[in-house]
């Protein structure tokens, strides 16, 4: 049984990562954790290509433009929703959308905590963030690099504020700050292409955790799916898109 958060990808761009990292089932249930195109804009392929119900939450299913008229959507609410034997919690999270959440997917003793466009980490998702034994969270721009790259001045303030996107240097505080002993992978997702690279990344990391730690750190990039986790020696996890 598995499960996909958000479906920013074509549903054959999203199968081929699924195979390409040796997996053979289709989503049970997708996720939503808000509007915006990069990720929802193949929800309904997706979810027909695969038979998935699709859950997502009153708020963020009005603003999607009509992308899931037609499926049969369960509306995800602020209680936590069995899934086989996972269970998915939604975490109100800081972004300009209309109900934006993050995920926590429990089962067994692994707690993997998805999060990715947020323009902070508050109270909510810092909780959230020291109940996880896997984090996937977003490092999405360098500010410096930002600052001198192509975006226009309402871009860069949309991107770099609170509700925005959350900068290398504040997503390796949030795990400094919250990450728990039990932490076994991070996984750094959502790197801009224009306003980011994987040594500025490796950079703030060191800054914050040191070069060394208890839990492995890798990169998700956008080109293809992040190899397999095993979170506890019962639960996978990856980032296909």
């Amino acid at each position: 049984m598995s499960l996909l958060l958000d479906a920013g990808i074509s549903a054959r761009a999203t199968q081929e990562r699924i195979t390409s990292i040796g997996c053979s089932a289709r989503p049970t249930a997708i996720f939503i954790t808000h509007e915006h195109a990069d990720h929802v804009q193949h929800v309904a392929r997706v979810a027909q290509s695969s038979g998935a119900e699709v859950w997502i939450n009153e708020g963020t299913r009005g603003a999607c433009k009509g992308r899931t008229d037609g499926l049969k959507c369960r509306e995800l609410g602020v209680e936590s929703v069995r899934v086989g034997p996972m269970l998915v919690e939604p975490v109100v999270k800081p972004h300009d959308a209309a109900e934006p959440v993050a995920f926590l997917v429990h089962c067994g003793d692994a707690t993997l905590g998805f999060f990715t466009d947020l323009g902070h980490v508050d109270a909510t998702v810092g909780a959230a963030i020291r109940r996880c034994t896997a984090i996937i969270i977003e490092a999405n721009h360098d500010s410096g690099m930002m600052e001198q790259g192509p975006y226009p001045p309402w871009l860069r303030a949309r991107v770099g504020g609170l509700h925005g996107h959350m900068n290398n240097a504040d997503a390796a505080q949030a795990i400094a700050q919250y990450a728990n002993p039990h932490l076994r992978h991070l996984v750094l997702a959502h790197l801009s292409k224009e306003n980011n690279s994987t040594e500025l990344v490796r950079q703030a990391m060191i800054a914050a955790l040191g070069s060394q730690s208890s839990f492995t750190r890798r990169l998700s990039m956008q080109d293809r799916a992040t190899p397999l986790l095993d979170a506890t020696g019962r639960v996978a996890v990856s980032a296909v898109g």
